[in-house]
């Protein structure tokens, strides 16, 4: 018995869609992020965003401070969103010095 062409395109579309619930769920049940949402800067707009030297960000990247994303064996990007994380992780931590000492 030979499928007909109905067959092969719900089975495609049932394969397809396993495929893409299995690609929208990390494996911690979380959605995964995807690439319309990533925002990737170099690091010469991070160092100007955060106004300081491109070896001041190749530092808090090597110290891992900072993460960042290798895209190849020498280009490397970091996420807007850990660029953010990073900011508000430093203004947290100036505040708290800030109560500390008064």
């Amino acid at each position: 018995m030979m499928a007909t062409e109905d067959d092969c395109y719900t089975k495609h579309n049932r394969a397809m869609d396993k495929w893409r619930h299995k690609m929208s769920t990390s494996h911690s049940g979380q959605a995964e992020i995807t690439h319309e949402d990533v925002q990737l800067l170099t690091l010469p707009q991070v160092a100007e965003r955060l106004q300081v030297s491109l070896s001041d960000v190749r530092r808090k990247i090597r110290a891992g401070v900072l993460p960042s994303i290798r895209l190849g064996s020498r280009q490397v990007r970091v996420l807007v969103s850990d660029l953010q994380a990073y900011v508000e992780s430093r203004r947290r931590s100036l505040y708290r010095d800030g109560e500390a000492s008064q």
